[in-house]
């Protein structure tokens, strides 16, 4: 991805924080040093750890932390995985440079995730002032479709990566 030009790499840990994880991290950093901004999920425990690296938080550690305020200085990105208003507010609390909100569209990845859609997609960003990512059923092709919806852009995991990978 970062030779075809991605200038931001998120790396997920979908079944959590192990050891295994924390190594895939440390090569990620060398991987994306002087190319591209590195995103990590992870225990804030590890903020510490990963100096370059901004930190993407879950739903969860939002929920949890947003009352703390941003847990480390503006000069390292901090975003938040968001569904609905009640996320985006925590969101907007706690000081994030962005978010990703999720899902437009139905995804293989949460199939049982209710999609927002278009139209309340756009609603929500409305009522946010920091840029917004769209995650969830969309790739490239629906760029122009997230812009006109006040995106920033969109994410996405099967849309960016080759299908071997996934």
């Amino acid at each position: 991805a970062i030779s075809g030009g991605i200038k931001l790499v998120q790396l997920r840990a979908p079944g959590g924080y192990d050891p295994k994880y924390r190594d895939l991290a440390v090569d990620a950093a060398g991987l994306c040093a002087g190319k591209a901004q590195l995103m990590l999920k992870g225990p804030l425990e590890w903020l510490g750890d990963f100096p370059s690296a901004g930190w993407h938080l879950t739903a969860e550690q939002l929920r949890k932390y947003a009352s703390r305020g941003r847990p480390f200085p503006e000069n390292r990105w901090l975003a938040a995985s968001c569904h609905n208003a009640e996320e985006l507010a925590l969101a907007e609390q706690m000081g994030v440079d962005f978010v990703t909100l999720s899902p437009v569209q139905p995804t293989l990845t949460h199939p049982d995730a209710l999609p927002l859609g278009w139209q309340q997609a756009a609603q929500l960003i409305a009522g946010f002032n920091k840029p917004v990512f769209l995650l969830g059923g969309v790739g490239p092709s629906e760029r122009q479709q997230a812009w006109e919806s006040g995106a920033q852009g969109v994410a996405g995991i099967r849309a960016f990566w080759p299908d071997e990978i996934v």
